[in-house]
């Protein structure tokens, strides 16, 4: 059982998070870099990783928006 549950944190950890997120073309290096909040929590992390690749930008963008943090020009 200990097992199953680190493999799970595994499988939805911040590192594999983040090389799924240096893989994405369509999401820009400021969102890139404001994912690092939306991804600190377990919860999104695994939304994240669970979505196809084709949605997980759009998600993405949709969860920075919240953040209320200004993008520059």
């Amino acid at each position: 059982m200990e097992q199953k549950a680190s493999n799970q944190g595994q499988q939805y950890s911040i590192s594999r998070c983040m090389e799924v997120l240096h893989g994405m073309d369509d999401v820009s290096d400021e969102i890139k870099v404001l994912a690092s909040d939306v991804l600190k929590d377990a919860s999104s992390r695994e939304f994240f990783l669970c979505y196809e690749s084709r949605l997980r930008g759009l998600w993405l963008k949709k969860e920075v928006a919240k953040l209320g943090t200004q993008l520059p020009p």
